[in-house]
């Protein structure tokens, strides 16, 4: 990912320390790569690696007003927090695609937001049972979504 976009996250953070996982507590410790690995055995896929340095670095955070659901809780996100029980949840639930994605995201009306096995990020609309494509990666999605949020 771009340095920079690592820099804008960073920034968005600044002002409410409690955006991040890693900063929910002082004694919280963020994800180790096992755990990383075990949550992406668990859901039967691999993370793209933009999202694995984005739970090292974070853990899970709400960026620009948006949940990204990662290994550890973040202050306001509620019980649902982590990328494994939300993706189990609309796997059971048998929202379309997600058989396929890992839910990172939501867009605030209960339609999932996941990155597939090919990197994109995706959407399923619960109202019209389609599947779209919201960006070509995860960084597009911070940028685009969650970074745009936070300058408007």
């Amino acid at each position: 990912m771009n340095p920079n976009t690592w820099k804008r996250i960073d920034d968005d953070f600044a002002d409410v320390e409690r955006l991040a996982g890693r900063r929910l507590t002082r004694a919280l410790v963020l994800p180790t790569d096992d755990e990383i690995a075990r949550a992406a055995l668990e859901l039967g896929c691999t993370f793209v690696d933009d999202y694995v340095t984005f739970l090292r670095r974070y853990g899970g955070a709400t960026v620009g007003g948006s949940e990204i659901y990662g290994l550890r809780p973040v202050e306001g996100m509620g019980v649902e927090w982590s990328v494994v029980m939300v993706t189990q949840r609309f796997r059971q639930d048998r929202f379309p695609g997600t058989e396929d994605w890992y839910v990172i995201s939501d867009d605030g009306y209960g339609n999932p937001i996941g990155i597939a096995r090919d990197g994109r990020v995706m959407i399923s609309d619960h109202d019209t049972g389609t599947i779209s494509v919201l960006e070509n990666s995860f960084e597009e999605f911070l940028v685009n979504w969650c970074l745009q949020k936070s300058a408007e």
